[in-house]
């Protein structure tokens, strides 16, 4: 899980976790390049809207490297898939999973 937004990040990787699925995250794409030089994930969730590197640009970068060409790359973004899906085939995202508002009672 990379995103720019660290407390929503942490939520997604233990949800992860706990439904027993080897999770990391990574708190934008520097974060996210030292992280994956000890752990190579077989998917990556990529937020889009991050300051500096995008998920779009990240996306290119993964699909350049043959260490991480073979990852499955989701999108995981608020914004809605119109808006996602040219850029994101193009910067070779496999799929796109928007972000919803979560409610949780006990």
């Amino acid at each position: 899980m990379i995103d720019d937004d660290e407390k929503g990040a942490e939520a997604i990787a233990a949800l992860l976790s706990a439904s027993r699925y080897g999770a990391r995250l990574a708190v934008g794409v520097p974060a996210a390049l030292a992280a994956m030089a000890a752990w190579m994930p077989e998917i990556a969730l990529l937020d889009i809207n991050m300051p500096g590197t995008d998920g779009f640009g990240f996306a290119r970068q993964l699909r350049r490297d043959a260490s991480t060409q073979h990852l499955v790359l989701l999108a995981f973004t608020a914004y809605d898939e119109v808006t996602v899906r040219a850029n994101g085939i193009a910067a070779g995202f496999d799929g796109y999973c928007q972000k919803v508002p979560l409610l949780i009672c006990c």
